[in-house]
């Protein structure tokens, strides 16, 4: 049975969730397929990943409390993977994203929920770290949160939605997910 804790992060999990949905949702057809600057892929596209992401890293949660070892993954696999994942799903309709989102939303959030707080605690070494121990409440707060937050401003921008990106991505990204995609961005100064 899950905790308050596993309950909060699954909140928090949906909220972001959600905020990418609307987005979505609101986009026009052609803003769907308007390339968002920061990730070079639609907006549509960035949706999937999103959505694609919640499925990976709910899976990397379960392996951890598990007990097993997480995958050998670092970033550069990461970039390849999206690279291949934003060329495919360039063309995804917004029903299929939205399904996707809601799908793979739903299976996420009851993987955090059914957590304890000593699953919550576990750790183990994960390259994409740099092979530093993280905890599966790091991995939900940091990617399955944190990533969704941290492509929202874009999606917004791309689909129309008015937002102040540089203020939202500060205060919603958690600081390593941030400083990853500020070392990402060749356009920051």
């Amino acid at each position: 049975m899950g905790s308050e804790r596993a309950e909060a992060l699954a909140e928090r999990f949906e909220a972001a969730n959600r905020a990418v949905r609307v987005a979505i949702a609101a986009a026009t057809d052609e803003r769907l397929r308007t390339t968002c600057p920061a990730e070079r892929c639609t907006t549509v596209a960035l949706a999937c990943h999103v959505a694609n992401g919640h499925e990976v890293v709910s899976g990397w949660v379960r392996t951890l409390v598990a007990g097993h070892a997480l995958p050998p993954v670092t970033m550069d696999v990461v970039d390849r993977a999206n690279a291949e994942g934003f060329a495919r799903d360039a063309g995804c309709t917004r029903d299929e994203a939205l399904e996707r989102l809601a799908r793979n939303g739903e299976a996420a959030a009851e993987t955090v929920r059914g957590l304890t707080d000593a699953e919550l605690d576990l750790t183990a070494p994960f390259a994409l770290f740099g092979g530093a121990s993280v905890s599966a409440q790091t991995l939900i707060e940091q990617i399955l949160i944190g990533d969704p937050l941290a492509h929202l401003p874009s999606i917004r921008a791309a689909s129309g939605e008015a937002t102040d990106d540089e203020r939202e991505r500060r205060e919603a990204v958690p600081p390593t997910i941030q400083a990853r995609t500020e070392a990402a961005d060749p356009t920051r100064p």
